[in-house]
């Protein structure tokens, strides 16, 4: 099988209008319950899904077409309002875009 490059396999989703993922992997210093579960709730709200058994780790999938930084503005600003509307000041994130959650243990 031959391995393509992000920009090959990017253009080709988007030629077959297919999918492009991002990952999304949080640190909330400070966050109590109650502001955790806040921010859990408006992210998946913006349409992310939590990755079961890797804390605070989240990925949603974006249509083709979508360049990478308008994936990661996104994420920025998804996060931005979670972190407003559960009364978190301090957190850390990072987010990565690609071919897709590979999930494995």
């Amino acid at each position: 099988m031959t391995q393509l490059s992000f920009s090959e396999y990017y253009a080709m989703q988007k030629n077959e209008g297919g999918t492009v993922f991002a990952m999304l992997s949080l640190d909330l210093n400070n966050a109590d319950e109650s502001q955790r579960s806040e921010f859990n709730q408006a992210l998946e709200k913006s349409k992310w899904q939590k990755i079961e058994g890797i804390t605070t780790t989240w990925k949603r999938s974006f249509q083709a077409g979508i360049s990478e930084s308008d994936i990661v503005k996104a994420a920025e600003s998804d996060v931005k309002k979670a972190a407003m509307s559960s009364g978190i000041g301090e957190y850390k994130a990072a987010v990565n875009v690609g071919y897709g959650p590979r999930e494995f243990k």
